[in-house]
């Protein structure tokens, strides 16, 4: 509800002359010429803003409708939104958060899954903790008797080796992306599995072609165990430290 002739809103943030409902009035006004008593508070004056409060209100309407497409600005659409993109919601998340997953997801239309891609994914799921990822080159692959994983972007030498450029898609042989992740100073153990936790949230997996397989992991050192690094099995985050 508002609160004054031309404030719909219940608070007045800045100017009060000049407000588009006020100009939209006086223009109405103006065009019923000077035959009738149009001041402040006449019969005449209260229709034409009624009329104006209704155009007006008709074109905030479309404006809101308009913002529920718009990540940075849904309110009452976000949570169809979450549903369609298949975004899960935390007990924890926030309207600003819950925006900014949806805001993720709209910027993946359209790119295609290859390395640089993913490897930004990566950097925007996991702000504090990704250090970036290990999978096979195409010349680990044929070590293994496997195919290249990336699959272009890399260029052919005269006596046949090829080289893998920092970018290309990937293919299809071992299926797997092992996403490198750090504990950041300052950063307590307790909230490292919440922030990687993101790998597991669905944008990964909708974004990579059906066939390919993903992970995270931490290297680390400790004076007892050794050197090695802890690794996450899919959805357990219960993640336990081995050496080789």
């Amino acid at each position: 509800m508002g609160f004054g002739g031309f404030q719909p809103f219940p608070r007045r943030f800045g100017r009060t002359k000049g407000q588009p409902l006020e100009v939209l009035t006086n223009s109405l006004l103006a065009q019923l010429g000077t035959a009738y008593d149009a001041g402040t508070g006449s019969v005449v004056w209260a229709k034409t803003h009624a009329t104006a409060r209704a155009l007006w209100d008709a074109w905030e309407s479309q404006v809101r409708l308009r913002n529920q497409f718009d990540p940075r600005r849904m309110t009452s659409a976000l949570p169809a939104w979450e549903r369609i993109l298949g975004i899960p919601v935390g007990p924890d998340a926030t309207g600003t958060s819950r925006r900014a997953a949806v805001a993720l997801r709209f910027s993946l239309f359209s790119k295609a899954a290859t390395v640089s891609t993913t490897r930004d994914l990566c950097a925007s799921l996991l702000p504090k903790t990704f250090v970036g990822m290990v999978y096979d080159t195409v010349t680990t692959a044929r070590q293994h008797t496997r195919i290249a994983v990336v699959a272009d972007g890399g260029v052919t030498t005269p006596t046949g080796t090829r080289t893998v450029a920092a970018d290309g898609l990937w293919g299809s042989s071992i299926h797997s992306v092992h996403i490198q992740t750090v504990l950041p100073t300052g950063m307590a153990e307790s909230d490292f599995p919440k922030e990687v936790s993101a790998v597991y949230n669905g944008t990964l997996r909708r974004f990579f072609p059906a066939w390919m397989k993903f992970n995270w992991f931490r290297p680390y050192s400790d004076a007892f165990l050794g050197t090695g690094f802890q690794l996450s099995t899919t959805r357990n985050l219960t993640y336990q430290p081995l050496t080789g």
